[in-house]
């Protein structure tokens, strides 16, 4: 999750890391959202999304 106008980190970096992944197998869980209009902060609806993506790919197991 990334704020297309963050001038803190930029975002051609987190661009750069998703196309040089080398672990296929981890490339089909891993997932680069970019934010239109969002510099270096973190909006409700990238908290939902990160919320979302981790119930589905991090498993826990109970009081763990």
């Amino acid at each position: 999750l990334h704020g297309k106008e963050d001038a803190t980190i930029s975002i051609e970096s987190q661009r750069y890391f998703m196309k040089h992944m080398s672990v296929k197998d981890i490339q089909t869980s891993l997932q680069f959202v970019e934010y239109a209009g969002v510099n270096h902060q973190i909006t409700l609806g990238m908290l939902q999304e990160a919320k979302e993506w981790l119930e589905k790919y991090v498993h826990v197991k109970n009081g763990t």
